[in-house]
């Protein structure tokens, strides 16, 4: 009887019970005993293996017709060290070093007696350790080493598998029948076998006219910048068909992470070379992975026999078997099997045309985006440049203008009302704002990005303190019940300005100096056939607090209009109470900023041209309804004197002449009689609702008064007086020239008097509408009846 020696290499790192000298391990328990491995580590794909050995060797030590005359002994050794807690989860291989030092030495001159090995390692550590067994003519059998490298004949003369590797000619196969012309690769850059895949892939795609569009390297242990680079890369060459290379683990991690950042849906394909863990990160990530899996006999019976029957093998000795295609179902680990290769792996020889191979169960393979992408960005020649070019002139202008009209006019009764050093702080902030729109012209760079984030927040940040100061202290003012000085009126302005602007200030500078230091760049992103720009700051830590601070700073600042908005509604002097102004401000920042982050959820090409749209739009409504009323009345004010003094000029003369002709007339003849009437306008209504609307139809302030006609002299002048405590408005009227009912309001058109207005009064319905011109009808021919009588 002859004794001859198999050695068996494997991850026994895994075990706390073994002896160890040197790589030779020893106290292995050979009786099965389920607690000594865990399925999903490394330690149950040592240990099982190992019994399956075992298994084969008593079969051949007790079946004389298999080696008669030959008793086979087993000796185990260790690739990766002793003991290791870690290494049943964590080791992936890295300990190629160890395994060509000591194992090859330990075999080869300690344990001579050793003529073949069984081996079931990582790639990356058997590539040195095989080579130096393969030279010393000893016999290496591996049963899942799978890297493309073993399979050089000149470098591993002895190397034999039970499976070969098919993974690269597979995926060809795939692809050819699909009528793929491009795809994008990720490999396991860090590890023999990832990379080696590659490299085979590579060869077979350029032999079969298939374009790489990106060939993605990533160590095993990635963070979420690799993640993320990983994903706009693949963004950016439009990939559709990704095929991915390495470890299993590796395989699991790195689809979770990058389909998990958008790569996931009906338009992508996922093709991997390897089996996936048994507990993956997420089964919806699966849904439509591609595998190409070695086609293995459910048989368990006649094992010896049925290998001996029907193995094939390929010119360099590696057994040859067909490629089952599955496809995962995103149901747990449940598997499609949707076509088979032939053995020689040069055609597909089944394929189910009808199977759920793809994402979400589609049956017709997506398009490979093999079409020419265009990139965009808003320059100067195209419609969407020149409209933010428009729209930020425009927008600079009227803020420039605002604030020429409060400096000009700074001792006018009416600006002084608007409180004008605070309306010019928001002015200005209005012209930073609206230069939001110029730094999105352009290809973006560092700096314009960093200008986007600075003008816009600065601008932000100064636009609503200023309605929240006038209007706090109009709500001090009228709660104060002593007549107060103007010393303590300015006294009580600086206060309120420093508490308000001085936050304020040293939150914009804050974030100025962030926006500075943030690391912003402008990336280039890929939306159909069209790639595009936009600006993107890295998701650090430090970043997300700085915009969370920002987002609650203005948050705050809204909610401080909101209380001012509520004090300021108890002020009864409708021409300073500003509650409607407040409210229409909030609601419009409100609907902006949820409008913003509705459109930056789902970015194309065409977000950052909205965005800068939605603010410019919610920025010229806030302008206008804080700024455009004042000026527009500041001109109505200025008309009116005009007029009123072109009238003044005119009796002037008128009564100059008079004097003079009837300067010789009787006494008699010479006097005059004067005839004043007053009807009060409150059968209807008491009060009325009203405004003045200008000639260009602009939105005007809306005023409650008492209504009341007037006419007086014997040229029957008569007019219209609209009074409140502060203010009385006189508008000319006559019984030709008076009131029109449309629908509820009535309305008064004044151009028969060379004024450009329309006074419009508001009612409850159609019906008081009516019974209001009605009653002003009455009242001006009573008018006239009574002046006749006189």
């Amino acid at each position: 009887m002859i004794n001859i020696t198999f050695g068996i290499i494997g991850n026994y790192c895994c075990f706390n019970n073994l002896i160890y000298n040197g790589s030779h391990a020893t106290n292995f328990t050979e009786t099965y005993d389920p607690t000594m491995f865990t399925l999903e580590g490394n330690s149950g794909w040592t240990y099982l293996p190992d019994m399956a050995v075992i298994a084969a060797v008593n079969q051949i030590n007790q079946n004389p017709n298999i080696l008669p005359g030959v008793h086979v002994n087993l000796k185990r050794f260790t690739d990766c060290g002793e003991f290791d807690p870690s290494a049943d989860f964590e080791y992936a291989g890295n300990s190629g070093g160890y395994a060509s030092a000591v194992t090859a030495h330990d075999i080869i001159d300690v344990h001579k007696d050793v003529v073949a090995v069984v081996g079931n390692q990582y790639s990356s550590a058997a590539k040195g350790l095989n080579e130096i067994l393969s030279t010393n003519k000893i016999p290496v059998c591996m049963a899942s080493t799978a890297s493309p490298r073993f399979s050089d004949r000149n470098l591993y003369p002895f190397v034999f598998r039970t499976i070969t590797n098919h993974y690269a000619k597979g995926t060809l196969l795939l692809l050819k029948k699909w009528k793929v012309s491009r795809v994008a690769v990720i490999y396991q850059n860090d590890d023999d076998f990832g990379r080696w895949e590659w490299k085979a892939v590579h060869k077979g795609c350029n032999a079969a006219g298939i374009r790489i569009e990106a060939n993605i390297g990533v160590q095993t242990n990635f963070g979420d910048a690799t993640a993320e680079w990983v994903h706009q890369t693949l963004l950016q060459v439009d990939a559709r068909y990704i095929i991915i290379t390495g470890q299993s683990s590796f395989i699991d991690v790195t689809i979770a992470a990058v389909a998990g950042l958008g790569i996931l849906g009906q338009q992508y394909v996922w093709i991997t070379n390897n089996l996936l863990e048994t507990n993956p990160k997420g089964f919806t990530y699966l849904n439509g992975l591609i595998i190409g899996k070695t086609e293995v006999n459910q048989t368990t019976q006649h094992l010896v026999q049925d290998i001996s029957a029907r193995a094939q093998y390929d010119f360099g000795g590696k057994s040859k078997s067909r490629i089952a295609f599955q496809s995962y179902t995103g149901d747990h680990m449940n598997k499609t099997t949707f076509g088979i290769s032939s053995d020689d792996y040069s055609s597909i020889v089944e394929y189910n045309e009808t199977a759920p191979v793809f994402f979400g169960g589609a049956i017709v393979p997506p398009p490979d985006g093999s079409l020419t992408v265009t990139t965009m960005y808003y320059s100067l020649t195209s419609i969407e440049g020149i409209i933010l070019v428009s729209l930020a002139v425009l927008g600079v202008g009227a803020g420039m203008f605002c604030i020429f009209i409060l400096v000009k006019n700074w001792q006018e009764k009416l600006v002084k009302s608007a409180s004008p050093l605070d309306m010019i702080v928001l002015s200005i902030a209005s012209v930073l704002v609206y230069t939001f729109s110029l730094f999105n012209v352009g290809i973006p760079t560092v700096f314009t990005c960093k200008a986007r984030v600075s003008t816009l927040s600065t601008g932000i940040s100064f636009l609503l303190p200023a309605l929240i100061i006038k209007n706090a202290m109009l709500v001090w003012l009228f709660h104060q019940h002593r007549r107060l000085q103007k010393k303590s009126i300015d006294q009580m302005w600086k206060r309120v300005r420093l508490l308000v602007y001085g936050p304020v200030s040293v939150a914009a500078s804050a974030f100025l100096v962030w926006t500075c230091n943030i690391n912003i760049r402008a990336v280039q992103l890929l939306h159909h056939d069209t790639a595009y720009f936009r600006c993107q700051m890295n998701n650090h830590g430090e970043t997300s607090k700085f915009v969370m601070l920002q987002l609650v700073f203005n948050g705050v600042i809204l909610l401080l209009l909101f209380v001012t908005a509520f004090f300021t509604s108890r002020i009864q002097n409708t021409d300073l109470n500003e509650t409607s102004k407040i409210g229409f401000v909030a609601v419009s920042v409100i609907g902006g900023f949820c409008l913003v982050q509705i459109l930056s959820q789902s970015p194309d090409a065409m977000t950052d041209f909205k965005i800068a749209v939605i603010v410019w739009v919610v920025n010229t409504f806030i302008l206008f309804t804080v700024m455009g009323i004042p000026v527009i009345r500041l001109h109505q004010s200025r008309k009116y004197l005009k007029r009123k003094q072109r009238n003044r000029n005119d009796e002037s003369s008128a009564v100059f002449g008079t004097s003079i002709q009837t300067h010789y007339m009787p006494r008699e003849q010479r006097h005059v009689i004067s005839a004043y009437n007053y009807i009060q306008l409150n059968k209807t209504r008491i009060r009325c609702i009203f405004k003045i609307q200008n000639g260009m139809n602009l939105p005007s302030a809306w005023f409650t008064a008492t209504a009341s006609l007037h006419s007086c002299g014997d040229q029957k002048k008569t007019w219209l007086a609209l009074t409140n405590p502060t203010t009385a408005w006189c508008f000319p009227i006559s019984s030709s020239i008076g009131f029109v009912v449309e629908g509820t309001r009535g309305i008064l058109d004044l151009k028969a008097f060379d004024i450009h207005q329309t006074l419009v009064v508001e009612f409850a319905d159609a019906v008081e509408s009516r019974g209001f011109v009605q009653e002003c009808r009455l009242a001006l021919e009573a008018m006239q009846r009574s002046d006749e009588d006189i």
